[in-house]
């Protein structure tokens, strides 16, 4: 009697994901859908709310609050307390980033606590 193999999947190679083909495809889609390379890519995420919108900055939590801030000043009166918490956030950061850098112009009282 002759045995049959067992009934499995077939062995296939995997294709590279880093081949030149693979690498690229997709590469210029937003170039080629929109036209042109005016239009930035944050300006496409619409789902995105407003105030975090294509947002850099070197102090980001802060600045994001800042807005966040502008945009959800109904929560003092509909949800107070995620408001104090978001002032209290606010505040901590406001006096940690005076603290951090130098102001334009001005002499330290002590300069090891200024970054340069």
């Amino acid at each position: 009697l002759k045995e049959k193999p067992l009934p499995c999947k077939p062995i296939t190679a995997k294709e590279d994901p880093w081949s030149d083909r693979l690498a690229r495809e997709g590469e210029n889609d937003f170039i080629k859908i929109l036209g042109d390379e005016d239009i930035e890519q944050h300006e496409l995420l619409t789902h995105i709310p407003d105030w975090l919108r294509g947002y850099k900055n070197t102090d980001r939590e802060y600045s994001v609050l800042m807005r966040k801030r502008k945009e959800f000043a109904h929560w003092k009166y509909s949800k107070p307390l995620k408001w104090q918490h978001m002032e209290q956030r606010i505040r901590f950061l406001y006096k940690r980033i005076n603290n951090k850098y130098k102001p334009p112009g001005a002499e330290p009282l002590n300069p090891s606590r200024y970054v340069s």
